[in-house]
């Protein structure tokens, strides 16, 4: 849970330094986590998407749905996906988001 925080958070971060003014920023990142979390399995389970081929597809390119497999995993003890896979993915993503992206678009070095 953890590591999907910080994948949000240096997402939050480079959008963030991107973006100049606060109403501005606040609704771009309402609405792309809205829709990163409605795309994540989080509201349903991802197998119950496999009758649309192109949602489910889509499914396993957001992030989110690594963190939310591995918290609901956690908590029910049935993993949809590998948890290693979860963890790997989530903090790979975490890292890059959180490191890699933001130093670059605030111009540190």
């Amino acid at each position: 849970m953890v590591v999907t925080f910080l994948t949000f958070v240096g997402f939050g971060l480079t959008l963030g330094a991107l973006i100049e003014g606060t109403e501005g920023f606040m609704s771009l990142v309402s609405m792309i986590e809205m829709l990163l979390f409605f795309l994540s399995g989080g509201m349903f389970p991802i197998n119950e998407v496999k009758g649309i081929p192109i949602l489910y597809q889509v499914e396993f390119m957001n992030t989110l749905t690594y963190g939310a497999d591995g918290i609901r995993g956690a908590l029910t003890g049935v993993f949809l996906i590998s948890p290693y896979l979860d963890f790997a993915v989530t903090a790979c993503s975490a890292s890059s988001s959180c490191f890699s992206v933001p130093t670059r678009s605030l111009g540190w070095k």
